[in-house]
């Protein structure tokens, strides 16, 4: 049998690809549902499209991602970004609300060392499983508190998931255990700060660390000038894994100005510094 086909719209969001001048295609990834489409493109940028007039698409809003969207999946009010710059780097994933399409905005990020990245992702109940082209293994995430996701499984291999001594039954419970563990209930072997969510940001940003062991934790925010803007918090922690907050006012309750400022985490006599940026 033949099947006809026939054309009723397009539309064109960035320049065409142009393979004489080689890099990759613009558009790295489409996902529908209902009246919207999600393009993910290669510039870092989540377009949401009305679809719901085929011969009048139109662009309804733009995300920006902290790097290459290469892979979009949506369920119900959220959508997920895998976000990945080559082999190696701390680009993760992105957690989107789309409840009001042309509102759409960031809710939060999340990354890991092991992922250099995430080139596809896959949503099941609240719960994205995460694939890494440079990394082996399947990383699991929690979503049930899309403002604050967690690592529920970490680089589990095809061994983990195969094991031929595991029955089905068996696998299936193994694997709900697993899925179980969050973040919280392994310990870090060392101390750790972690990249700031959303960043950029303009309102309020949240800013993850780990501690191996119980410790006085100083967590303060400086400008370009090394000048303190803000000290978060000056005290003990317990072991573990810990976020805090930043509204980006100053230690005099004033707004602070767009641009690059930097986090420095003390412990004992160890500092680590990261750079955040502020778009207001």
């Amino acid at each position: 049998e033949r099947l006809n086909v026939t054309f009723v719209g397009g539309m064109q969001v960035e320049p065409p690809w142009d393979p004489e001048a080689g890099g990759f295609f613009t558009t790295a990834d489409l996902y529908i549902s209902g009246d919207n489409g999600y393009m993910g493109r290669n510039s870092g940028v989540l377009y949401v499209i009305d679809i719901s007039m085929p011969e009048q698409m139109q662009v309804v809003a733009q995300v920006q991602m902290p790097g290459p969207a290469l892979d979009v999946k949506v369920a119900g009010e959220l959508a997920v970004v895998a976000v990945q710059n080559g082999p190696i780097n701390e680009l993760g994933l992105v957690v989107v609300d789309v409840s009001d399409p042309p509102r759409a905005h960031i809710l939060s990020m999340i990354q890991d060392e092991f992922w250099s990245g995430v080139h596809n992702v896959y949503l099941w109940g609240d719960r994205a499983y995460l694939a890494h082209s440079a990394s082996r293994g399947l990383t699991v995430v929690d979503l049930s508190d899309p403002e604050r996701p967690v690592i529920s499984l970490r680089g589990c291999t095809t061994a983990c998931l195969l094991n031929q001594e595991l029955s089905t039954t068996s696998l299936i419970s193994e694997w709900q255990v697993a899925t179980q563990v969050t973040a919280s209930d392994v310990l870090p072997d060392e101390v750790e700060l972690l990249q700031n969510y959303p960043n950029p940001f303009n309102a309020q940003t949240s800013i993850p660390f780990r501690l191996d062991e119980s410790a006085r934790v100083e967590l303060r925010v400086v400008d370009l000038l090394g000048q303190t803007v803000e000290i978060l918090v000056n005290e003990v922690f317990a072991a573990g894994h810990h976020t805090l907050h930043w509204d980006a006012m100053s230690a005099s309750g004033q707004p602070v100005a767009s641009g690059v400022y930097f986090y420095q985490l003390r412990v004992v006599d160890q500092v680590i510094t990261r750079r955040l940026l502020l778009l207001r």
